[in-house]
């Protein structure tokens, strides 16, 4: 194995590794990086996630991977949102064996070494909309607040709930999670989502809330 690329990867802190991270050994020949790379996938080194995506494997590997970080570079531009993002703020007791984003894009559902990914289409329009940038155990995602992944789960979901007990039903979001949560959020959100349904359903949520 080449020897520069068995030093990097020592002392790569990342447990996956993409094809422009690989630049910094092999800029000056994109034939020793194809080579390189070809050889450690034989191996065993790397694992292939998609095109330019892979994992790192024994006796390299740096740990698991954080799937909310990985999500974004399957398929984008995305976020973590809809079940996955309500898991993650505690506002749904089950657990979610799938992760589940948005996109501006098509629809998607993406099986891999990692997980399962799902990716339910959104308006463009505000898309980043109350989305935040979260770093955690060395990871970086972008996750949604809670009330922009409820309309999120409207809009892709096709949901018509008249009331916040209907939620609750739906979802088993606990109506005391809703009323101590943030309604400026959710009053922002019902102004400005970029569909017309989503506003009106989250605008009767926030009457019953505010």
């Amino acid at each position: 194995m080449d020897t520069k690329f068995s030093q990097f990867l020592l002392g790569w802190k990342k447990p996956y590794l993409r094809d422009q991270d690989l630049l910094m050994v092999f800029q000056d020949s994109d034939r020793r990086r194809y080579d390189a790379v070809k050889y450690a996938l034989k191996k065993g080194i790397l694992l292939h996630v998609k095109r330019g995506l892979y994992l790192i494997g024994p006796p390299y590997g740096k740990g698991t991977c954080d799937p909310y970080e990985i999500a974004q570079m399957l398929y984008g531009p995305s976020y973590i949102s809809m079940e996955s993002a309500l898991s993650y703020h505690g506002w749904i007791p089950e657990a979610v064996y799938i992760c589940t984003s948005v996109c501006a894009k098509r629809t998607k559902l993406i099986e891999s070494l990692v997980g399962n990914f799902r990716y339910s289409h959104t308006p463009a329009n505000h898309f980043f909309m109350n989305v935040a940038r979260i770093t955690q155990n060395e990871a970086t995602f972008l996750m949604a607040e809670p009330w922009k992944a409820i309309g999120d789960i409207i809009y892709a979901a096709k949901k018509n709930w008249r009331s916040i007990h209907d939620l609750f039903l739906d979802l088993r979001v606990e109506i005391d999670t809703m009323k101590k949560s943030d309604l400026a959020s959710l009053i922002h959100i019902a102004k400005h989502y970029d569909s017309k349904r989503v506003r009106q359903i989250l605008s009767v949520l926030a009457k019953e809330l505010c």
